[in-house]
């Protein structure tokens, strides 16, 4: 027979679990001395940081809420990051589980773009924070406006996130809310929902033998593979997943000084279907109209940074297998000189259908068989290189012209202004000088 101390969490009012009420000592102690917190349905707990301890469960039962304090009560992270909602590091064996819904109460912390620009994301706190820890199930729950990240995985190994939802705003309300960010060995995503305002899935570093499948990405950055320091990541694959009016599809990306390694990735029976919409979010920004595909060696895919360096990482057999693609750009893949070229890459049955433009390639190098746009076709082998300073320099130039016009365009002073910037562009990409 339970104790009443691990009973499960029912809404009382007044007292406990009813929304209003600060839940945070209830719930850390039942942690801690049950190693089980059922939140029953129709309870709605409120809550200020949690720690997991090892071999602990968390079971939200559909009908049941589990929310952040308000910010008003968020203990100050001074000069640290702000304390995640949940945390663990160094344990092992963590479950979470039910049909139940994490509210990160983000609406609070979000500042209105472009204010946010000037504000520190560290500020904001991640929903659920897992440090070193090893053996992870996290299954079935929904996670809705996180103030920061929603997942974010830091280390460790043996994940299994399964049939997850995870929404928040576009990234002009939510700023980098990314859903599922994996720096870990073995892991296993599967059936899982995200719609929010920056890296959808984004595999960072050290990272190794991770499958993404059976998922969807929603109005974010897509499937994504970067950025990190000490770069490591290798053997990752995305399978039959869909990507709906994200900026990229299937997007890698890093930026100076980063260094280190990437390869053996895989995409492969991807559909991407982007619209408008997903450009001039990033183009009113200053950003990248986006892409179907792409790699971005110097920038993100963010033309604001201007810079003319490459990052010295290595990319190596990337592999984009059936994919089908609807969209206004069809692919950039811009990577770095010498050795640093981007090497082994392969489309197979690639087909896009592209609006506007086709495939730019930059020292990216492979095979292709069967791929239309003709302009995806990849070189098997240098043929020229163009100078990384001068495309650097003329591409931020562009990219100030082009913020320049959408500003304008937002006041009602201009028209064409999304066209004026792909043509500039393509200007800028004719006129590269060659060594």
């Amino acid at each position: 027979m339970l104790s009443d101390a691990c009973r499960p969490f029912v809404r009382l009012e007044g007292t406990q679990c009813d929304g209003h009420s600060d839940d945070t000592s209830s719930l850390q102690r039942t942690l801690h001395s049950c190693g089980t917190l059922h939140i029953d349905e129709g309870a709605n707990c409120t809550t200020r940081p949690l720690v997991l301890p090892s071999s602990s469960w968390i079971h939200l039962e559909r009908g049941g809420v589990l929310q952040a304090a308000h910010r008003v009560d968020w203990p100050d992270g001074g000069s640290n990051d702000a304390t995640p909602m949940l945390s663990s590091s160094g344990t092992h064996n963590l479950t979470i589980t039910g049909g139940g819904v994490m509210d990160g109460r983000g609406e609070e912390w979000w500042a209105p773009w472009p204010i946010s620009k000037l504000l520190p994301d560290s500020w904001r706190p991640k929903l659920l924070e897992l440090t070193a820890v090893e053996s992870v199930r996290l299954l079935d729950f929904t996670i809705v406006n996180p103030a920061r990240f929603a997942i974010d995985i830091v280390g460790g190994r043996d994940y299994i996130i399964h049939r997850l939802k995870i929404r928040a705003p576009n990234f002009q309300i939510a700023p980098n809310t990314d859903g599922i960010d994996i720096a870990a060995t073995n892991v296993h995503v599967r059936q899982v929902d995200v719609a929010n305002g920056d890296d959808s899935i984004c595999i960072k570093s050290p990272a190794a033998n991770v499958l993404v499948e059976d998922s969807v990405v929603r109005n974010g950055n897509g499937l994504v593979v970067g950025t990190a320091y000490d770069v490591a990541i290798h053997n990752v694959t995305f399978r039959n997943c869909t990507a709906l009016d994200t900026t990229f599809g299937c997007h890698i990306k890093f930026h100076p000084p980063e260094a280190g390694a990437v390869s053996n990735v895989t995409f492969e029976d991807i559909t991407i279907s982007q619209t408008a919409a997903s450009t001039w979010r990033r183009v009113l920004h200053g950003d990248h109209a986006g892409y179907a595909l792409g790699i971005h060696m110097n920038d993100q895919g963010r033309r604001r940074q201007l810079s003319w360096l490459t990052s010295a990482v290595r990319v190596a057999n990337v592999t984009y297998r059936r994919v089908r693609a609807e969209g206004i750009f069809a692919g950039e893949f811009y990577c770095g000189t010498g050795e640093l070229a981007c090497v082994g890459l392969q489309f197979e049955d690639v087909h896009i259908n592209a609006s506007r433009g086709g495939c730019r390639f930059e020292n990216a190098f492979g095979s292709s068989d069967q791929v239309t746009p003709p302009s995806c076709a990849l070189q098997s082998q240098v043929k020229q290189w163009r100078s990384p300073f001068a495309l650097g320099l003329l591409e931020g130039l562009a990219g100030v012209g082009c913020l320049v016009l959408a500003l304008c365009y937002c006041l009602g002073l201009g028209h064409g202004t999304f066209e004026g910037c792909r043509r500039r562009k393509e200007k800028v990409a004719v006129q590269q000088p060659l060594l």
